[in-house]
């Protein structure tokens, strides 16, 4: 169990590289739905302090409001800005 070995966890879910990029492909409401449905599976499964990772390129106010509200204690910013260049494996990458 990673709980025994973290003292804070991090989801990184604006990854340009995830699935759960929500900015992608113009399915915002889908994700946000999908990121809202693992805040609460978190944080009803650790009593550790929870980030959201998100990208400064796409300030997504329903996923702050909501992270919020599931009592994620932190926001982080600082991920890498999405880039497109078709030298990188899936054409897309941070």
């Amino acid at each position: 169990e990673l709980e025994d070995y973290a003292d804070i966890f991090e989801l990184n879910i604006s990854c340009p590289s995830s699935k759960m990029d929500f900015y992608k492909g113009g399915e915002e409401n889908k994700s946000n739905k999908k990121a809202f449905s693992l805040f609460a599976e978190v944080k009803q499964t650790t009593k550790k302090p929870v980030i959201v990772k998100l990208s400064p390129d796409y300030p997504n106010k329903e996923i702050l409001r909501h992270a919020r509200y599931f009592g994620i204690e932190a926001i982080n910013f600082a991920n890498t800005s999405q880039v497109e260049d078709k030298r990188l494996s899936i054409g897309y990458g941070g």
